[in-house]
């Protein structure tokens, strides 16, 4: 049945949901949340999203804009209350996407169309209506110079492809803003959003209880300190050092299979204790078969790399977690892992991506580490991209070359150095790495002194060089002329390159003290 505006504009309240602040409210924050400068006019736009006169009536009677709150949620909640920097500023609200994009156009904010990547359905967005000062106000385009912002984000996978998030931008500054939700209804794998009007049902949805916490914004220049745990558990678990799920573990990862990497990274960083709670270790199994079939090969990739490489995260629990789990063999099929016991303290501090993983894959063939670093995997009879990037392979794969260094070859290396983006300290500091004593020199490998100086050489001999020292002429007829050297008495361009690789060998040689 098609919807009056009031009745699309004005979000009814579903039953049972009023009483949702009394359950949900927690302590007050010691030290409440000061919005950064740049998010205060979205925050301003919310708090006078009631002041917004949407329709005249016939009879006189105005249809306003009922008041939306916006709140902080997730992550950078999470990681204030710990006291850590807070980055990306998720915010979601009571607001439809229809009334965030109002909203935001009644504070002055410019539309500039859609960047979901999807088609989609309309906004269906008023043609005028009052601003919170009194002026008569339609939903205006950008033009150049505007610095607020806002568009649409986020659509759902519906035939429809209905919106879900809108984001704002003040000067230059990004803020995603979804409206609460159900889980995902999918019909004939179509996914499909449900908006509901309060943190208590969109909790229900999210992954961990400590990524499902909300601090109302209140104030867009001051303290807000008014903290929402819908869960019941967020508060504790997160200063108690607990990653548990939302709900059920099996539900949660059957949602999003991802949900288990993500699990054990915040257990990494935010959980106490090598051993996983029991719900989600239990659950886990289930899905570790058919992963790279249901959840794309790249996001298995950057999920991994972010617990690996976060600098809160102890490299040695995160491994060995993964290894007990079976998870390394669904991100490096194929490959063996050493026991992550024997990590340095260099893979940890550094936090090194091209020496961590080197250090992790060494114990397998160059081929197979190369195999498994592929831009592409077979999965389920089909060809798919698994993220691994050209430069990050090569530097992997010349890190682990570096293991069987030969002088005689330092021409080679030379050139295999080339689009690995390696500096001459990562190659210093993957010798180090191997110093696994940390003061005990004689457990360092053989070719560590030949690689250290490999990577203080700096490439000196040129064409002119090998000129000089006579070796301009054909080696086989020496200058007399032949096929070889076209009858000139002179090189090929080809094979001057093989001249100066030998002479560099030779200089690299008599650095090394041969």
């Amino acid at each position: 049945m098609k919807k009056t505006f009031k009745e699309f504009v004005i979000f009814k309240e579903e039953e049972g949901s009023k009483d949702w602040k009394q359950e949900s409210l927690a302590p007050p924050l010691p030290k409440g949340f000061i919005p950064p400068t740049k998010l205060r006019p979205v925050i301003n736009a919310f708090l006078n999203s009631g002041k917004v006169i949407l329709q005249r009536d016939t009879s006189g009677k105005d249809i306003t804009m009922p008041h939306k709150t916006l709140y902080l949620v997730g992550g950078p909640v999470r990681d204030f209350i710990k006291g850590k920097s807070v980055k990306d500023l998720d915010l979601a609200t009571n607001a439809t996407p229809a009334q965030i994009a109002t909203i935001l156009a009644a504070a002055g904010f410019k539309r500039t169309g859609d960047r979901s990547g999807k088609n989609g359905e309309e906004l269906k967005l008023p043609s005028t209506f009052v601003d919170a000062e009194g002026r008569e106000v339609g939903v205006e385009d950008a033009k150049q110079g505007d610095n607020r912002l806002w568009f649409i984000k986020g659509r759902d996978n519906s035939q429809d492809r209905k919106p879900f998030v809108i984001s704002a931008v003040v000067d230059g500054e990004e803020f995603e803003i979804a409206t609460f939700r159900k889980d995902a209804k999918v019909v004939d794998g179509q996914a499909t959003v449900d908006f509901v009007d309060n943190p208590k049902d969109d909790a229900a949805r999210r992954d961990l209880t400590i990524n499902a916490l909300y601090i109302e914004l209140t104030k867009a220049d001051g303290e807000n300190k008014k903290l929402y745990d819908p869960t019941g558990h967020g508060l504790y678990d997160l200063k108690n050092g607990t990653v548990r799920a939302v709900g059920k573990a099996e539900e949660r990862f059957e949602e999003d299979p991802l949900r288990i990497l993500r699990a054990i990274r915040f257990h990494c960083r935010f959980g106490q204790g090598d051993t996983l709670d029991e719900d989600i270790k239990k659950a886990i199994p289930k899905f570790l078969a058919n992963l790279p079939e249901r959840v794309a090969l790249e996001r298995i990739r950057d999920e991994f790399l972010k617990g690996l490489l976060h600098p809160d995260i102890d490299s040695k629990k995160y491994l060995s977690i993964y290894k007990q789990t079976g998870l390394l063999k669904t991100v490096f099929p194929d490959l063996s892992f050493d026991s992550p016991s024997g990590v340095p303290w260099e893979f940890s501090d550094r936090k090194d991506k091209a020496l961590a993983l080197a250090w992790m894959l060494q114990h397998n063939s160059i081929e197979k580490v190369a195999q498994a670093l592929s831009p592409s995997r077979q999965v389920g009879g089909q060809d798919k991209p698994t993220g691994w990037q050209v430069d990050e392979r090569r530097a992997i794969l010349f890190l682990l070359k570096l293991k069987e260094f030969r002088p005689e070859q330092v021409g080679d290396y030379i050139r295999g150095r080339e689009g690995t983006g390696l500096s001459n300290q990562q190659i210093r500091d993957w010798v180090e790495m191997f110093n696994i004593g940390g003061t005990n020199r004689n457990r360092r490998p053989w070719w560590a002194k030949q690689v250290r100086t490999f990577a203080d050489h700096q490439r000196g001999v040129s064409w002119e060089d090998a000129q000089q020292a006579g070796k301009d002429v054909c080696p086989d007829c020496r200058g007399e002329g032949c096929p070889t050297c076209r009858n000139t008495g002179k090189l090929p361009e080809n094979q001057r390159a093989n001249i100066i690789n030998s002479m560099e060998a030779e200089k690299f040689k008599q650095k090394l003290g041969h």
